[in-house]
């Protein structure tokens, strides 16, 4: 399986698992999705608020999640899970074969334009 954090492995499947392969391959994050049409619906003060709470959850989320990844990947060890090594050249070797076999199906799904956005959020946030 591939696409978890450590901290979900041992939750759902911990019992389970004999190994693990921390790649890094996930971005954790906070969804809020609004249609336009609700938007336009609601006073600007809730938009506000909405847009500044996301703000300061988006803030949280890297810190958060490196520190649940460093906690799941200890539990897996308490559980006996073997964490195996891999270096970061491999992760991104890895990565890009991934990201070039699946980038075809992304933008048919979501649309070139979305895509580019999405992958220079990705860009921003990993500065």
């Amino acid at each position: 399986m591939t696409g978890i954090p450590s901290y979900m492995v041992a939750q759902n499947f911990g019992d389970l698992a004999k190994y693990y392969v921390a790649m890094d391959a996930f971005m954790e994050n906070n969804v809020i999705v609004m249609s336009q049409v609700t938007a336009e619906k609601l006073p600007q003060e809730y938009l506000t608020i909405i847009e500044e709470v996301c703000a300061e959850m988006s803030e949280k989320s890297i810190p958060n999640t490196e520190t649940e990844v460093n906690e799941g990947i200890e539990t897996l060890k308490e559980m006996g899970v073997e964490i195996l090594p891999i270096t970061d050249e491999e992760r991104a070797q890895i990565g890009a074969q991934v990201l070039e076999k699946i980038t075809p199906d992304l933008e048919s799904y979501f649309g070139k334009e979305l895509l580019d956005k999405a992958y220079e959020d990705i860009e921003n946030a990993s500065k």
